[in-house]
């Protein structure tokens, strides 16, 4: 909402009802609708062509193919954040108090070496369940096969990886209309909707992490899991960078490399023809 002003929306922007946000105040597990009108409102500047599908998942709610970098693997740093546990979550887990607008001075990596923007395929309508092979898995999220906790480090993010992208052709979705499907939407642990991660490279499944999430109810992958941009385009995805440049990532890009595009201020050195 706040690029509103500069896609040539300021009515969108002044129409918006900031203390009601999307889902209402209620707190809990009580959700209220607000903004609907907004929320239902489908912006062509955030639909990509090459995506293919013209039905919304969450009909009515408009959907975005552009979202932004959450940074990841969310296993290589402890955990810093105040957590507030919400009501009716057993788990323990909240909203983090840390979160805030991040400027170019926070962007130590150089902004010319640091993701900002990249693209995600949209879910599916009705949420079908979708198998690992199907040509439509990237839409889709799955339970991987091995869990790494918060702390785990560079081991933890590596065997999860490769146990999310080693996956059982006949592997079975646990959710395939979250992506992109409410283009409003900023809750910062709710992945997929509007965010993506560096943990997998791009084009390759997206991942719940059950251990370090909301256990298995809430399927929009967290901070620990894999949820990587994802594309009809051959070979790769855009992604705007830090400097407004865009470029074209393949999918073959080193690991390392996707890594230290994730993050902002970790002092990789990495040069564009790594990428």
């Amino acid at each position: 909402m706040a690029l509103a002003p500069n896609l040539e929306q300021g009515t969108l922007f002044n129409a918006f009802n900031f203390a009601t946000g999307l889902f209402g105040n209620a707190g809990g597990n009580t959700f209220q609708h607000g903004n609907d009108t907004l929320i239902a409102m489908q912006l062509s500047v955030l639909i990509c062509p090459s995506d293919g599908t013209r039905i919304r998942p969450q009909n009515p709610w408009g959907v975005t193919n552009y979202v932004g970098n959450q940074g990841g693997a969310g296993q290589f740093q402890p955990f810093t954040g105040t957590v507030v546990p919400l009501g009716g979550w057993t788990s323990g887990w909240g909203d983090v108090q840390n979160f805030g607008p991040i400027g170019i001075e926070n962007i130590r990596d150089g902004t010319s070496n640091t993701g900002l923007f990249s693209e995600r395929l949209v879910g599916i309508s009705g949420n079908p369940t979708v198998l690992r092979n199907s040509q439509d898995f990237k839409r889709a999220i799955y339970n991987s096969p091995v869990t790494a906790k918060w702390h785990s480090g560079l081991q933890g993010a590596l065997n999860f990886i490769k146990g999310c992208q080693s996956m059982p052709g006949t592997t079975a979705s646990i959710q395939s209309y979250g992506s992109g499907c409410y283009w409003l939407s900023g809750y910062p642990w709710h992945i997929v909707i509007n965010e993506y991660l560096h943990s997998g490279t791009p084009n390759t499944a997206s991942c719940q992490n059950n251990p370090d999430y909301f256990g298995t109810w809430l399927t929009f992958v967290g901070p620990t899991g894999s949820a990587p941009p994802t594309s009809n385009h051959p070979g790769g995805v855009n992604m705007a960078l830090g400097d407004g440049s865009v470029k074209f990532i393949k999918d073959s890009v080193n690991l390392q490399t996707w890594w230290a595009l994730g993050t902002r201020a970790s002092g990789e050195v990495i040069s564009s023809d790594q990428y």
